[in-house]
Parts: structure tokens; sequence; C-alpha cells
């Protein structure tokens, strides 16, 4: 009850005598409060064997979020939130990869496998690694890049069996 008190009359607008606050530099502790603080540290300080038990504990403990990945949604919004950022002028995304990264893009590609049931369109593999090949070329025609019908869904196979596919990364045609 008489610590109560004590908080309640800080807490009140308790002032302390002038020059006695606690805080002041310069006004040395009391017996009794040395006494209080000399116990309460031996109760803090480990000794060697308890130190020793903490960092057998601790041994092969991995943190709780080892191996986790965040909800997909977090994942999405993280990622939407650095789009468009250049953290280097020198390293800027050529233009091809940053419409290929686009929003509209992923939305293009969705409608063509949602339109073509995610049915590869060649051999009618269902599912799997399927791609959204463009008709006509992405880089030939970049008006026609998210027109639905310029789309077709194909098997990854079926994909690599294209004529145009790869032809200017190796400089084929």
């Amino acid at each position: 009850m008489e610590y109560m008190e004590k908080n309640n009359k800080k807490r009140k607008g308790y002032s302390y005598p002038k020059g006695n606050t606690p805080w002041n530099k310069g006004i040395p502790h009391t017996e009794e409060t040395k006494a209080k603080i000399k116990e309460k540290r031996k109760k803090q300080i480990f000794t060697k064997e308890t130190r020793e038990k903490l960092s057998k504990a601790r041994k092969g403990k991995k943190p709780w979020n080892t191996g986790k990945k965040l909800p997909i949604w977090i994942r999405i919004k993280m990622g939407l939130s650095h789009r468009g950022k250049t953290y280097n002028v020198e390293h800027k995304q050529p233009i091809n990869r940053r419409i290929r990264t686009s929003i509209e893009y992923k939305e293009w590609r969705m409608r063509v496998f949602i339109r073509d049931n995610f049915v590869c369109q060649c051999c009618g593999k269902v599912g799997g690694k399927l791609n959204a090949h463009h008709i006509k070329s992405f880089s030939d025609y970049p008006e026609l890049r998210f027109i639905d019908d310029n789309g077709i869904t194909l098997c990854e196979e079926c994909h690599k069996k294209t004529d145009d596919y790869l032809k200017k990364r190796f400089h084929l045609l």
C-alpha cells in the first residue's frame, strides 16, 4: 500500500524537495538505497555456470522464421512497391524486360491462358509449364503486344519448336 501511495504522489504532481531529485548528478545515494541496488545486481549477474547453460540451450537453434516464406499477397505487394525504381542508373532494365515484367503483360498472359483453358494449343497438354506465345513477334509488332488474338498458349516443349524461339538472343535470323 505504501508503495502505491508513493507512486501516486509522483503521478499527481508530487515534487521532490529542491535539489533532491534522484536523477540529479552529484547527490549521493543513501546507504539503504546502495544496499538495494547491490542486491538487485547480484540477482542480475549471471554466474559462469548460468552463462554456459544459456549458450548450450541456444546452440543449434535456428530463428523461428528460417525457411518460412512470406504470404503471397505480401510478396506481391512488396514487388509492386519496388517496381519502376532504379537504384543504380547504369543498370537500368531494357525496355523489353520492363514490359515483360509489367502488370499489363502479366494480365495479357493470364487472359490468353484463360481463353485457351490452360491447354497447349499444339499438343493438347493440360497444365504444366505453359508459355503465352506471341503469334506476331513481340519485338517486331509493338502495337500487338497486348492484343489477346496475338497470343496462343503453348507448353514449354512446343514453344521451343516455334520458328522464332530465341531468334533475337542467338541472332539466327
